[in-house]
């Protein structure tokens, strides 16, 4: 068995004699491996400097994502979340000069061969 116990964490707590840790703020997850504790998915949370995290050990509370409403021939993409025009988009920065076409199912660029 285990000798001792393992601490929490500098954002967790426990009650004497608990094995479970538990996290200071809203919405967080503990994660044993390190002692930290994790905005859940869909979460995020603001630093001292205002600063938007979606990952990290924090006591801060993590706040639910809301994402803005897309318009009529816009699609959100995947990596940031952001709203843009299908057509107007170019996959360039993504696929490099041979390009891409937008998959609005995916919210990413699938690259020319």
């Amino acid at each position: 068995g285990q000798a001792k116990c393992k601490p929490c964490g500098s954002s967790a707590t426990s009650t004497e004699g608990s094995k479970d840790c538990q996290c200071m703020g809203a919405n967080r997850f503990f994660l044993p491996s390190d002692g930290s504790c994790r905005c859940q998915s869909g979460f995020v949370f603001y630093d001292e400097t205002d600063s938007r995290e979606s990952d990290g050990n924090s006591n801060y509370d993590c706040q639910r994502t809301v994402d803005q409403r897309c318009q009529a021939g816009e699609m959100r993409l995947s990596y940031n979340r952001t709203c843009v025009t299908i057509e107007q988009y170019s996959c360039v920065e993504e696929c490099g000069n041979s390009g891409g076409t937008l998959n609005p199912d995916l919210g990413r660029c699938i690259c020319n061969v």
